[in-house]
């Protein structure tokens, strides 16, 4: 079997044929999170497969491009209000080698899309689109729990910043719980980045799912 017939079946494995519903490890999830929130700022949604967490009226800034002028201009001048949402999804379990695949697959798009990228602004604003647009399409998870691996999404996981800073705490909180409850996919050279790591200079964004903590294999 090729790679690409491999992937194939991969992806077909993991796109809906869940046998088991994840109810149970998404009420343990969902208990520990309604204990640790604070405050009616936060609703909680739950369905079969998933937990969200939305907060209204949030402030958010492009942190990629700024334009001239001090941060609190900034934020008065070019930040937007929006939901703010955290969400966590369980789908049907990769193993650490299915999970490798994808990573590599990643890479492999993320490098092909930043070829031609001369290293500056430009480049580093062209490359974290790029490999913002291929996270999205090519998803890996950060955690396992039981069987099935467990995504994590926040809406400042891009280039934003946000406020109130008490949105930042409760992200954070949340990554904790799962950092507690879950095990981690081994990521030692993940780098979302070519192979070769000839890709231009990125800055940090805020990828809660590769927040510190133990790796260990499924």
């Amino acid at each position: 079997m090729n790679k690409l017939s491999s992937l194939l079946v991969l992806f077909t494995v993991t796109s809906g044929l869940c046998q088991a519903a994840p109810d149970g490890a998404l009420d343990g999830l969902a208990r520990k999170i309604q204990a640790a929130l604070i405050g009616p700022e936060w609703q909680i949604v739950k369905d079969w497969g998933s937990i969200s967490l939305v907060r209204t009226n949030v402030q958010f800034l492009n942190g990629m491009q700024l334009p001239p002028g001090g941060l609190e201009y900034l934020w008065k001048a070019s930040s937007f209000t929006a939901d703010y949402r955290i969400t966590i999804r369980l789908e049907p379990k990769l193993n650490q080698t299915e999970y490798d695949m994808l990573a590599r697959l990643r890479r492999d798009v993320i490098a092909q899309r930043a070829v031609g990228l001369d290293v500056g602004m430009d480049s580093i604003v062209g490359y974290s689109h790029a490999a913002r647009d291929v996270k999205h399409t090519i998803e890996l998870p950060g955690y396992y729990l039981d069987r099935f691996s467990v995504y994590f999404y926040s809406s400042d996981e891009d280039f934003f910043l946000v406020r109130p800073d008490a949105v930042k705490s409760t992200r954070d909180k949340v990554i904790k719980i799962l950092e507690d409850a879950c095990a981690k996919y081994a990521t030692a050279s993940e780098q979302d980045g070519p192979a070769n790591g000839s890709h231009p200079g990125r800055p940090e964004t805020n990828a809660t799912s590769s927040t510190a903590g133990s790796s260990r294999s499924p």
